[in-house]
């Protein structure tokens, strides 16, 4: 017997950072690029890309975060657990709130690089700066005299994001298995 339960989408893994990006559209027709047909061999434009894809990466983890947590308090008001279930699923939505806080770090970087950072820009994407200047230090956690460059805060941005898509996937996959566990202790034949 099957149950109504629709079965879950997929989280798909992010997208390789090699893959030409196009950012979202910029709301100021003032930064649209020009038309003109001579390429913008820009040392820049590789951090752009990557930045972009970070924000992509970022808006497709939070969807899926956004549903997990929707789940996660519906679990949490319509079930009698027990304390340790209670602990585990509250472990759970910690998890899901520090993602919640790299994908608004990321997309607070990218809306900055392109207004107030692109006026601040170095020469170099990899320039560095002491990390209490860069933005980029504070998005992924780096403090004090240390130097981080833009692009390698980028690189590093992506990182943390690729960490959290596979921890949320994680979450999904055992709240997934809770499920089937559930469904066969109630006498049901699970199929994948």
């Amino acid at each position: 017997m099957h149950s109504d339960r629709p079965l879950p989408l997929p989280l798909l893994p992010p997208p390789l950072l090699p893959n030409p990006v196009t950012p979202p559209p910029s709301p100021s027709p003032s930064r649209r690029k020009s038309t003109s047909k001579t390429p913008d061999f820009s040392p820049w434009n590789k951090h752009d890309e990557l930045l972009a894809t970070n924000w992509k990466v970022a808006r497709k983890l939070q969807s899926n975060i956004d549903r997990l947590r929707h789940e996660f308090e519906q679990d949490q008001q319509h079930a009698t657990t027990s304390p340790q279930e209670l602990a585990a699923l509250q472990k759970k939505q910690a998890e899901l709130e520090a993602a919640t806080t790299l994908c608004q770090k990321t997309w607070d970087i990218y809306y900055w690089a392109q207004d107030k950072g692109r006026e601040d820009r170095a020469e170099s994407p990899w320039d560095t700066a002491a990390a209490r200047q860069s933005r980029y230090a504070a998005a992924i956690g780096l403090e004090g005299e240390k130097w981080i460059s833009p692009m390698r805060g980028v690189l590093v941005l992506n990182n943390k994001l690729e960490e959290a898509w596979h921890g949320v996937a994680k979450l999904d996959a055992l709240e997934w298995e809770d499920a089937a566990e559930m469904e066969a202790a109630a006498g049901e034949v699970v199929t994948t």
